[in-house]
């Protein structure tokens, strides 16, 4: 019979052996592993957004790393002067983390690609702004209305990624994101962000470890992660369904209907109210159709074809970026394109901003962007 004591010695001991191990692994992680280590904060209006003026680890991969640079605002872009010159046209470009492109340099993500194909007239600049923060047209609607405006721009990029997941509050489940909603009379209601505390312990252990940000990146870019991520969506609708009949639904066919029946008309909404808004400011809006609408989400009863005929009954310029995504999607050498986290590589960037930029050359005035066909 072992002694209390003992027990208690024991227990001790393993307690320490675990701080030595953990504590060797924080050094050997910090001097020996590079590790992606993007800052985040909190914005009562925005929620989560890029920590100001950080330099920073944004992608590690075998044989490959970058530093991420944001500027005073938080943006994955060069610092941007307020005051819009007379003799420069202003687009800024909206989106998720395609357009952020925290993989790779600030010179090499598709705003900036754009950018240098555009700014090619001896009488006017092109300035592309990269105003990407987060993966929902209703946080990219209220970035603009909070950020974007002010910086008065002439033409306004959404690049628009099968958002319908993440704009619908009871698929998403992030109430520390910003949300939409529709009323009883089907009008567009915001849902500001819930506070987030980032100094509780946790969040402050979060942010000091390495070696926690190392073991949590792995595990989040994981098959493994995602198949939990569904079996935990999967339960929760078999949890919060009301009869015994909805237990019986399928989760995924339940998931599907709202987004079809109700992450749909929002959607349309919001980008609704995201034009008008552009338009009162003196801008033209225009929708980048980034990615192909997925099956689990609203494909088969809706396509892209459908986002195209809303943007041409609006009168919304659009562009079907996603056809170019699926070539590349398709290349024999695909990890030319995309980096192992499925975002574009600075070759993929390349290909990607050329062809915005011949789309968004036909739309602005003659003159301003000659020679992007180079």
């Amino acid at each position: 019979m072992i002694s209390r004591e003992k027990r208690l010695g024991f227990v001790l001991l393993i307690a320490l052996d675990c701080l030595i191990v953990g504590a060797v692994g924080e050094l050997w992680t910090r001097v020996a592993i590079p590790v992606k280590n993007i800052c985040w904060t909190f914005d009562a209006r925005l929620g989560p957004i890029f920590c100001p003026n950080q330099q920073t680890i944004g992608h590690v991969q075998r044989g490959y790393r970058n530093t991420f640079v944001s500027n005073s605002l938080g943006f994955h872009d060069v610092e941007r002067q307020l005051e819009h010159p007379s003799s420069s046209y202003r687009i800024q470009v909206f989106g998720d983390s395609l357009i952020v492109a925290g993989g790779v340099r600030i010179e090499e993500t598709i705003p900036a690609v754009v950018e240098r194909l555009l700014d090619t007239s001896d009488t006017q600049s092109v300035e592309v702004l990269n105003m990407a923060l987060l993966d929902s047209t209703s946080s990219a609607f209220l970035t603009y209305k909070h950020l974007g405006a002010s910086f008065r721009p002439d033409m306004v990029v959404l690049n628009f990624m099968d958002d319908f997941p993440d704009n619908l509050l009871e698929v998403h489940r992030q109430p520390h994101h910003p949300h939409h909603r529709l009323d009883g009379e089907g009008r567009l209601v915001s849902v500001p962000p819930v506070a987030k505390d980032l100094e509780t312990p946790w969040e402050r252990f979060k942010r000091f470890s390495r070696l926690y940000r190392s073991l949590a990146n792995k595990l989040l870019e994981s098959r493994l992660y995602a198949r939990a991520r569904g079996a935990e969506r999967e339960l929760r609708f078999r949890l919060s369904s009301r009869s015994k009949e909805d237990r019986a639904t399928d989760a995924e066919a339940e998931r599907r209907r709202l987004l079809v029946e109700r992450g749909w008309p929002l959607t349309l909404e919001i980008l609704a109210a995201f034009q008008e808004q552009v338009e009162r400011d003196g801008a033209r809006f225009v929708l980048s159709d980034g990615g192909r609408l997925h099956v689990r989400n609203v494909g088969t009863v809706y396509s892209n074809r459908d986002i195209e005929a809303f943007c041409r009954e609006r009168g919304i310029a659009y562009i079907p970026t996603y056809k170019a995504v699926d070539r590349l999607e398709a290349e024999p050498e695909r990890s030319r394109f995309f980096l192992t986290d499925h975002h574009p590589t600075p070759l993929g960037n390349e290909v990607l901003g050329r062809f915005l930029a011949e789309k968004l050359a036909e739309m602005i005035e003659p003159g301003v962007a000659e020679g992007t066909s180079g």
